[in-house]
C-alpha cells in the first residue's frame, strides 16, 4: 500500500507539472500571437507570419492564431493557404464571425462568389453589426450585378460607421454601375472629404465626370489621382480615355502604355491603346495589342476588335476566323460591339470604324477584413 501511495504522489506531481507546463505554453502562444499582430500592423509580414506560426507550434488549438496567420497570407495574396487557416480556425471556433468574413474575402479574391457570399451571410448571422462583413458583401453584390443589394448593405454599414470613406466610395461604385452618376459623384466627393489623399476616390470621380461629359473636371480629378499615386494603372488608363475624347491621341496612347507598364496583367489598356492606334492607322501596333490583350483575357470584344483590324489590314481569312468565333460564342455580339465595315476592299487609308468599345478600369477594392486582437 505504501508503494502505491508513493506512485500516486509521483503521478500527481507529474500531472501537476504537466498542467503547469500547458499553462506556460498557452501563455507563450498568446505572447507570440500578440507579437505577430504588432508586426502585422507595422507591415512586417515576414515577422508576423513567423510569430503566428510559432504561436501555433506552442499551441495548435489557438483558433485566433490560425485566423491571424490567414490575414498575413491574404495580404501576401496566398489565398489558398489563407482559406486553409481560416477553415481550421472555424473548426476550432465555429462561432467566430470575423473568421467567416475573412475567409469570404479570400474566396472572393479567387472568384468563388458563391462561397464568399455564404461566408459573409454567416458572419452577419453571427454578428449583424459587422461593418466589415456588410462592406465586403456589398462589394461582392456589386461585382455580380446586384447593385441595389450592394447599396442596401452599404447604407446599413454607414448607419454603424458614418465616417468610413471606403464605404462612400464603394456605394459610389454601385451607383455608377446603375448609371446614377449624380449620386455616385456625390458619394465619391464625400469619400474625398474624409480622405483627400486616396488616389482611387479621385480616379473614380473622374471616370463618372467623364461619363457626364465634364471632361475638364474629369481630367482635373485624374491628374490629382496621379499626383498622389503616379503609377496608378487605373488612373492612367482612365486619363487616356479622357485625352482620347479630347482628340489628344498621342497623350492617350502614352497613358495606356504607362498603365500597361504599371500593371502588365491587365488586358483593358491594350484594347484601348489598340483602338487609338487604329485611329492613327497604326494597324500593326493595333494588331499586336489585341493579340496581347487576348492572351491575357480571351474576350469576345477583343476578338471582334482584332477581326476588324485584320479586315483593314487585308487579312480577310483571319478576320473571318475571328468573326466566326465571336458569332459562335455570342451571336448578337457583332452589332453591339462594332459597326461592321462596309467596303469590300478597304481604301489605302480607310476611315477608322466607329466602335462602342473603349473600356474604363474601375476600382473594385473591398473593405479590408478586420484583424483580430487578443489579450494575453
Amino acid at each position: 500500500m505504501k508503494v502505491l501511495r508513493i506512485i500516486g504522489v509521483i503521478l500527481l506531481v507529474i500531472l501537476g507539472c504537466g498542467l503547469a507546463a500547458a499553462r506556460v505554453l498557452y501563455s507563450l502562444s498568446l505572447v507570440e500571437n500578440n507579437d505577430g499582430m504588432a508586426a502585422y500592423k507595422q507591415g512586417d509580414l515576414a515577422t508576423a507570419l513567423e510569430k503566428f506560426s510559432m504561436a501555433l507550434r506552442l499551441n495548435p488549438f489557438l483558433a485566433v492564431a490560425y485566423d491571424n496567420r490567414g490575414l498575413v497570407e491574404e495580404k501576401k495574396m496566398d489565398y489558398p493557404s489563407a482559406i486553409t487557416d481560416f477553415t481550421t480556425s472555424l473548426s476550432l471556433d465555429p462561432q467566430h464571425a470575423t473568421a467567416y468574413n475573412n475567409r469570404g474575402f479570400a474566396r472572393a479574391a479567387l472568384g468563388d462568389n458563391t462561397g464568399a457570399r455564404a461566408d459573409y451571410d454567416k458572419a452577419l448571422e453571427l454578428s449583424p453589426d459587422s461593418v466589415a462583413a456588410l462592406g465586403n458583401r456589398a462589394v461582392l453584390r456589386d461585382r455580380i450585378g446586384d447593385f441595389s443589394g450592394a447599396i442596401a448593405d452599404i447604407d446599413r454599414a454607414l448607419s454603424l460607421d458614418e465616417n468610413n470613406p471606403e464605404l462612400f466610395n464603394n456605394r459610389g461604385q454601385a451607383e455608377y454601375h446603375k448609371k446614377e452618376l449624380v449620386t455616385a459623384i456625390a458619394d465619391y466627393t464625400h469619400a474625398i472629404s474624409l480622405d483627400n489623399q486616396n488616389a482611387k476616390y479621385y480616379s473614380n470621380r473622374g471616370l463618372a465626370e467623364k461619363d457626364q461629359g465634364n471632361l475638364e473636371g474629369s481630367l482635373a480629378d485624374l491628374n490629382k489621382a496621379l499626383q498622389i499615386s503616379p503609377s496608378d494603372p487605373i488612373a492612367l488608363n482612365n486619363r487616356g480615355l479622357v485625352e482620347a475624347k479630347q482628340h489628344n491621341l498621342d497623350a492617350a496612347i502614352a497613358d495606356y502604355t504607362a498603365s500597361i507598364k504599371a500593371d502588365p496583367k491587365s488586358a483593358i489598356p491594350y484594347d484601348n491603346r489598340a483602338f487609338d492606334e487604329m485611329k492613327k492607322y497604326d494597324w500593326d501596333d493595333a494588331l499586336a495589342d489585341t493579340n496581347a490583350s487576348y492572351m491575357l483575357k480571351p474576350s469576345v470584344a477583343t476578338r471582334a476588335l482584332r477581326g476588324l483590324i485584320k479586315f483593314y489590314k487585308g487579312d480577310f481569312s483571319g478576320a473571318i476566323a475571328d468573326y466566326d468565333d465571336v458569332i459562335e460564342k455570342k451571336p448578337d455580339a457583332p452589332s453591339s460591339i462594332s459597326t461592321a465595315p462596309t467596303p469590300i476592299m478597304p481604301p489605302a487609308k480607310a476611315p477608322p470604324p466607329r466602335l462602342i468599345f473603349k473600356r474604363p478600369l474601375t476600382s473594385k477594392s473591398m473593405t479590408q477584413p478586420f484583424p483580430i486582437f487578443t489579450c494575453a
